[in-house]
């Protein structure tokens, strides 16, 4: 009976972890395909992530922001200040994609 109880665990543990790669793909830093002064980078914020945008400014200033993020259905969602944006890595080019804009990974 224990054998088939830790057979069972170590079943439901390997399941659990075949999804875990997914929000992988989101984490690190992207730009934009637009303008290279625009990025944003995605770390791990506990059981969530913290989405960091930084924008150009007037006189060559950049500022950054951060907003916290949940991933759900593979699509990486967050807040801000004029509503909510939808992110989702693009399969066949690898962009980050979301708002009408395309991110890719620094070369």
């Amino acid at each position: 009976m224990k054998a088939l109880v830790s057979a069972a665990l170590l079943g439901v543990l390997t399941l659990g972890g075949c999804g875990q790669g997914d929000e992988s793909q989101y984490l690190g830093k992207w730009v934009s395909a637009k303008n290279e002064r625009r990025s944003l980078e995605i770390v791990e914020n506990g059981d969530a992530y913290l989405v960091k945008i930084t924008n150009p400014r007037s006189g060559g200033k950049t500022q950054t922001d951060s907003f916290p993020a949940t991933v759900s259905d593979g699509m990486m969602t967050f807040s801000f200040g004029l509503g909510e944006m939808n992110l989702a890595v693009d399969k066949s080019t690898g962009h980050l994609t979301g708002a009408g804009e395309d991110f890719v990974r620094p070369k």
